[in-house]
């Protein structure tokens, strides 16, 4: 390429060379009878020749720079020649030792498999009792329990008759203590406070006759006296493991700033200042399917408060 646009080059100034030839014999003609217009257009035409033949230079020497560079590449690509020669021999020790390496990999896999599989054996062949234990395990997995540490609740078995009643169709099912009496307050507000804004609650009471007992509500307790259905709740005496659903249609919870948690019917309702002022229980068949008049507090209607407990439950 360098070599033709030297041959243009040689062309251009050949051809200004005829130029400035032709403007000497038409400049040497009388200035009356000169071709003045022709003069002019030969001296545009030289000057148009003399800036392609000043490009043409630009480009060889552009193309100059590129040569070296080509040759400055070469070099380096003739030593990468080198190098190769010498990544090859580098190379060929490498796969050697990679393929030794995979070799032993494979027979310790081997190894391992036969290993893993012997153990899956072992597994297979667990007796009767172990799978019925594998079975419950999974079954209590899946419901994924947890209960936040309270005091009214004694064991397992206490807790799974509670939440049994509770998780129906949910899988998974959280118990976190939201209020607790003796930490928080026996007041109303503070049961409020730490309870309100719960969508699902537990509500435990202890009293001082030693009876255990609660309810259950999916509702809230927000509200400034608001009495509120909820065909899921019940009440229960933990003593006893007995639940009673609430009555169809009849109202389940009272929402009473004044008061602490209160299920309807008068089957519990605690005071403020729980401790000295105490709670009641009514006669059976009020809101809820108990069986005996106060049958939730042991017999008696006004009953002392030890403590109370709420739990905000998540279900899904």
């Amino acid at each position: 390429m360098k070599k033709r646009i030297l041959n243009e080059i040689e062309q251009h100034l050949q051809k200004e060379e005829e130029i400035k030839n032709q403007i000497q014999e038409k400049e040497k003609v009388e200035e009356g009878n000169r071709d003045e217009d022709g003069i002019n257009n030969l001296k545009q035409e030289l000057t148009n020749l003399q800036k392609e033949i000043e490009k043409k230079k630009s480009n060889i020497i552009e193309k100059d720079k590129e040569i070296e560079k080509l040759k400055s590449d070469n070099q380096i690509l003739i030593q990468n020649q080198n190098l190769k020669a010498e990544n090859d021999s580098v190379l060929e020790q490498f796969k050697n030792e990679r393929d030794r390496i995979e070799n032993e990999f494979e027979e310790y896999r081997k190894q391992k498999e036969e290993k893993i599989q012997e153990l899956l054996d072992q597994i297979n062949n667990l007796t009767e009792e172990n799978e019925k234990y594998k079975l419950e395990l999974e079954k209590y997995k899946k419901r994924k329990l947890r209960l936040v540490k309270g005091d009214i609740i004694q064991d397992n078995n206490e807790l799974e008759f509670l939440t049994k009643n509770i998780c129906q169709d949910h899988k998974k099912i959280t118990l976190n203590l939201l209020y607790k009496a003796s930490v928080d307050s026996d007041k109303a507000q503070a049961f409020h406070n730490k309870c309100d804004t719960a969508k699902c609650s537990l509500v435990l009471i202890k009293s001082k006759n030693n009876k255990r007992f609660g309810g259950f509500t999916s509702c809230s307790w927000e509200g400034n006296g608001v009495e509120k259905n909820d065909e899921k709740a019940f009440v229960f005496s933990l003593d006893k493991k007995k639940i009673y659903n609430i009555i169809p249609n009849e109202k389940a919870i009272g929402c009473y700033p004044k008061y602490g948690p209160v299920f309807l019917g008068c089957q519990i309702r605690i005071y403020d200042n729980a401790f000295t002022s105490g709670g009641t229980t009514f006669e059976k068949q009020n809101n809820y399917n108990t069986e005996e008049d106060f049958e939730l507090s042991g017999g008696e209607k006004k009953y002392g408060v030890e403590e109370i407990e709420v739990y905000g439950i998540e279900l899904e």
